[in-house]
C-alpha cells in the first residue's frame, strides 16, 4: 500500500496557508473597493459643486453666448470647470490632445479666477476634481 503524498501535518500547515492567503486577498480587495467608493464620493461632490457654481452663475445674470445657453451649453461648462475639458464629445487629434471649446475655456477660466483657483504665479487653473 502507499503513503499518502501529504501528511496530516502538512496538510494542515499548506490549509493555513492558503486560508492565509485568501484572507489577505479579502481584506485588499475591501480596501480598494472602500478607496474607489471615498475616490467617487470626492468626484461626485467635485462635480455637484461644479454644477452649482454655473447653476448661480446663470442664475445671477452670468453672461452666455445665444449658442451655449442650452442644457448642452451649461453641460460643457460643468465639465470644464470639473476636470478641464468641455465635453464628453471634445475633438481629439491624432496625437491623442483634446481640443477645448474657446468660448467655454474663456467663460470658466473666468469663473475659476472669480473662484481663486486660479494660481498667478505657475498660471495654472485648479479644476474642481483636485479637491
Amino acid at each position: 500500500m502507499g503513503k499518502a503524498p501529504v501528511g496530516g501535518k502538512a496538510f494542515a500547515y499548506g490549509t493555513i496557508a492558503v486560508d492565509l492567503v485568501i484572507v489577505a486577498f479579502q481584506n485588499i480587495q475591501s480596501y480598494k473597493m472602500y478607496s474607489d467608493v471615498t475616490n467617487l464620493d470626492k468626484q461626485t461632490k467635485g462635480l455637484i459643486r461644479a454644477y452649482d457654481i454655473v447653476h448661480k452663475y446663470v442664475s445671477d445674470g452670468g453672461s452666455l453666448p445665444s449658442e451655449y445657453n442650452n442644457s448642452d451649453g451649461y453641460g460643457k461648462l460643468v465639465n470644464y470647470l470639473f476636470q478641464g475639458s468641455s465635453g464628453l464629445n471634445a475633438l481629439q487629434d491624432l496625437k491623442g490632445q483634446y481640443h477645448i471649446d474657446d468660448t467655454i475655456q474663456q467663460i470658466g477660466n473666468q469663473i475659476l479666477k472669480d473662484k481663486g483657483r486660479y494660481d498667478e504665479k505657475n498660471g495654472t487653473y485648479r479644476f474642481y476634481i483636485e479637491d
